[in-house]
């Protein structure tokens, strides 16, 4: 339906999204009653925000302060007084209704319940008024919330079982995502409704006693959902899973075999979407732990019921939704398209005007969210027959449009993000300080801040993936670069709590672009908000330590002021003392993690994983402070950690039917043994310590397991999933680089064999290969690089950015440092050159992946030595100097390592 151009319509739209008009303490002095009505209701959810917590029902003792009443009866007497003002004949329905439940909210939380009854009563309201009363959608939406509230706070003063059940029954539609303002009166009554049935939580829940006595589909299916969504989850009686579970399978068979067909031209039944609608417009909140309907179940309905509909948005969305959940992308890509055809159509029929627009707002960032490419970086690929290109370019189409609806919601709620030109846009951490938009008083998580919230954040991540992996040119990575923070730190002024994803990722960005400072306070903030985010805590760690190198003032928070004693090795250059304080959190983060494991049995692989990559990062310090003998005798601890962290016996790991011999003398079925014999001779004198505590290392998994006794036993051989051997890959492959370091090479060839007898051998171990080798066995290093570019060239698995940007340092330094004339690669200078240009090109091609190349100080360094070879002087300059400051902020490890889970 057409939307009316006028302000009254313009402010109930705001409304009903959950908002307030922007200029609302402008209505004090206003001539019209709705406005005038509208600021008396935010001043009472203001003093319901800042006074009671935001709990706007709140029990008596509550609100029982003189205080309180004193700011409650001026509220009151002031809405009493522009009641008065205007004639009843001048009011409109929906203005008398608010009027009304404004009022008597104010007089319930004053204590006043006869006056609260009273109020609501000399009005009559119907539940499901007559939607003809106006064609305007926008005020049958507004008229809806306002009955709902109605309702509730009815209940609230008499007969509070009969009154909400009553209601329920004769609900006949579900609310949309945009009317967030019904949905939160929704949730308010049943709240309410379910302290009654169990008696002020203290009797469990039963759902043919206390839910199918509402004998309303929606009612019945909405409840019972917000039961299982909440904090009444653990409330529900034994058998309420299965009843339930049995009521849907009825309904859902019912539908299946009703008498609905096909709607012909004339007709104008919605009976069959208000059902998919009220079953799934609650059915994704609710954790996939309780969810009792299937998602193969749902698609077999919703297939169902696209037979029964003509283009229904809301059959389609849902299916998209569970879809998605199925992990079957490229049907839910080629239904979101036709849903984005669908939308597109009947936008241009209304002039542009959309009715659903949080709906329109949520799918969109729910598919570039889910359909994000980043998403297939290390795992397999998301999308079978879709190809990267035509994803990409269907991504930034729905980006784009994604934009253009989120600037309409700005408008139509008055949102406040930055501007270019305001001092809050030069503060990276301004909405931790500032409340950007005061209209909006609505909870970090109530449905309407994480679908807006959710939306930036899925932009901020799909151009983080163009900024990575498909930039094209230095002006697209800056413009890419700003848009990243841009995006996620409006998700944040939209919601500056509710998710740590969001802020962790928005302070990784900032470290990225060598914010240090800000990024820093982040980190503290989300370890306040989250202390078991085990990845910041190693993200503050390194951000620490990358302050000490560029700044020396002690702004650094230190934990103490006993100086250590050092055995002389340490080759960091961040002060000794700021590593020992770094120990102490690092410590500190350690014992918090092991206070988690103990009290959580089911701990996903990416938070353990996290834990593992925090025992790195104490290592690294360890190195620095101690020296690297220090690392390599402490190695024990690391793989015991691992062991503990995944339960995995080490004989299990080790059968991976590769046919391959493990033992400490083994050698590659590929490739023979690099080291010459008479470098091993000379080894061989001096590397028996290191051997054994290879050997202990590679036994460790079989030693008996010191975890608590309410942990799990060791798992089974087919329990042991591929990530878990990837990790001890990669745990053995930073082995090799400890035992590298101090030239121990046959020890470092060795945890290659180990690291490839874990899992399959592959571009990491390869590029380990001619790192390790690029000094003393040029050829074979050429070979292995030559290898790993090869196979990273191909466009099905081009997302290995690391392994690409190792092979290309590797081939650097082959090219570029020839240290031993004898092992010389290129038998002429036309060859030289001609291996000279290549790697330039390599170089610079990588620099356009930020943070991975561009934030590399060896890939500058080693474009300034070809620079200097072709004798550009300013590029030189340039590349030197980039070097230099990427130098003078290093951390004691990259921050890459505390992204996503790289496998």
């Amino acid at each position: 339906m057409l939307i009316e151009n006028s302000v009254n319509v313009a402010h109930m739209r705001t409304l009903n999204l959950g908002c307030f008009p922007k200029k609302v303490l402008e209505f004090e002095d206003s001539q019209e009653f709705l406005e005038q009505i509208i600021f008396l209701d935010y001043q009472l959810q203001l003093f319901i925000h800042n006074k009671l917590n935001g709990e706007g029902l709140v029990p008596p003792e509550r609100a029982d302060n003189i205080g309180y009443q004193t700011e409650l009866l001026q509220m009151i007497t002031f809405l009493s007084s522009v009641g008065a003002n205007y004639h009843d004949s001048s009011k409109t329905y929906e203005e008398k209704l608010y009027f009304n439940v404004v009022l008597s909210q104010l007089h319930f939380l004053n204590l006043d319940f006869d006056s609260v009854r009273h109020q609501l009563l000399q009005l009559e309201v119907k539940v499901n008024p007559n939607w003809d009363y106006t064609p305007n959608t926008v005020i049958n939406e507004f008229l809806a919330s306002l009955t709902c509230r109605y309702y509730t706070l009815l209940g609230l003063t008499k007969d509070s079982y009969k009154t909400w059940v009553e209601y329920l029954k004769q609900v006949k539609r579900p609310f949309s995502k945009s009317q967030a303002s019904a949905q939160y009166w929704t949730d308010c009554l049943y709240d309410k409704l379910a302290v009654v049935l169990s008696s002020g939580k203290t009797v469990q829940l039963s759902f043919k006693k206390d839910v199918v006595i509402i004998s309303n589909d929606i009612s019945i299916m909405g409840f019972s959902n917000y039961l299982l969504s909440s904090d009444y989850a653990s409330l529900v009686d034994s058998k309420f899973h299965d009843e339930y579970n049995t009521y849907l399978e009825s309904e859902l068979s019912d539908f299946r075999h009703s008498h609905i067909g096909f709607p012909s031209a004339k007709e104008n039944s919605n009976e069959l979407e208000y059902m998919v609608g009220g079953m799934f417009l609650s059915f994704f909140n609710v954790s996939s732990r309780n969810r009792l309907l299937k998602a193969q179940n749902a698609k077999n309905f919703l297939i169902s019921c696209s037979e029964k509909t003509y283009q229904s948005q809301v059959v389609l969305s849902a299916m998209i939704r569970v879809l998605i959940e199925l992990k079957e992308y490229d049907e839910a890509f080629a239904a979101f398209k036709t849903w984005v055809a669908y939308e597109e159509t009947i936008e241009e029929q209304h002039d542009g005007n959309i009715h659903d627009i949080l709906q329109v707002i949520d799918l969109y960032g729910l598919c570039i969210e889910k359909f994000n490419p980043y998403k297939s970086r290390n795992r397999s690929k998301l999308f079978k027959y879709t190809s990267l290109e035509t994803l990409i370019t269907a991504l930034d189409k729905y980006s784009a449009q994604l934009l253009s609806y989120l600037n309409k919601l700005e408008v139509i709620c008055g949102l406040t993000y930055d501007s270019s030109d305001s001092e809050l846009a030069k503060d990276p951490l301004s909405f931790l300080t500032t409340k950007y938009n005061l209209n909006i008083l609505l909870p970090d998580n109530s449905e309407y801040v994480k679908i807006v919230s959710r939306a930036w954040y899925a932009m901020g991540s799909y151009n983080y993936f163009l900024v990575s992996y498909k930039c094209p040119s230095f002006e697209k990575l800056k413009n890419y670069t700003e848009i990243v923070a841009t995006y996620l730190k409006n998700a944040l002024i939209v919601n500056s709590t509710g998710r740590c994803t969001y802020l962790f990722q928005y302070a990784l960005i900032l470290a990225y672009k060598n914010e240090l400072k800000p990024a820093m306070k982040l980190c503290k903030f989300i370890l306040k908000q989250y202390p078991e985010s085990f990845k910041t805590w190693n993200l503050f760690v390194l951000i620490l330590s990358a302050l000490d190198v560029n700044d020396k003032s002690g702004t650094i928070p230190s934990l103490g002021n006993q100086k250590p004693t050092t055995n002389g090795n340490g080759n960091g250059q961040i002060s000794t003392e700021t590593l020992r304080d770094l120990e102490t959190f690092i410590k500190s983060a350690l014992n918090i993690a092991a206070i988690y494991l103990s009290k959580n049995n089911e701990v996903p692989v990416e938070v353990r994983y996290d834990i593992l990559q925090l025992k790195l990062t104490q290592m690294a310090l360890w190195e620095s402070i101690y020296g690297v003998q220090y690392v390599l005798d402490n190695l024990p601890d690391v793989f015991q950690l691992y062991y503990e962290l995944f339960n995995v016996p080490q004989e299990i790991v080790r059968d991976s039917n590769l046919k391959m011999d493990s033992t400490i003398n083994s050698t590659w079925s590929h490739r023979p043994s690099f080291i010459g014999p008479m470098e091993k001779k000379s080894l061989k004198q001096d590397n028996n310590k290191e051997k054994q505590s290879i050997k202990r290392l590679s036994r460790m998994g079989t030693m008996k397991s010191t975890r608590s006794e309410g942990n799990s036993e060791l798992r089974s051989r087919s329990s042991v999933s591929i990530i878990e051997r990837k990790i001890l890959q990669e745990l053995w492959l930073w082995t090799m680089k400890i035992y590298a370091k101090i030239g121990l090479t046959e020890e470092a060839e060795q945890c290659i064999v180990e690291a490839e007898t874990v899992w399959e051998p592959n571009v990491k171990t390869f590029s380990s290969v001619a790192m390790l080798t690029s000094k003393t066995r040029k050829f074979l290093s050429l070979q292995e690089c030559e290898r790993c570019l090869e196979f990273l060239d191909r466009e099905d698995i081009n997302f290995h950015i690391r392994e690409y940007g190792n092979s290309i340092l590797c081939l650097a330094k082959l090219f570029v440092v020839d240290d031993n004339l004898e092992n010389l690669i290129f038998i002429s200078t036309k060859d030289l050159n001609a291996g000279v240009i290549r790697i330039k090109n390599y170089l610079e091609r990588f620099l356009l992946s930020w943070p991975f190349g561009f934030n590399n100080s060896e890939i500058w360094y080693y474009l300034s030595k070809i620079y200097e070879m072709l004798d550009d002087r300013t590029l030189l300059s340039y590349s030197l100097w980039r070097a230099i400051d990427l130098e003078d902020s290093r951390p004691v490890r990259s921050f890459e390592v505390v992204d996503e889970l790289p496998f």
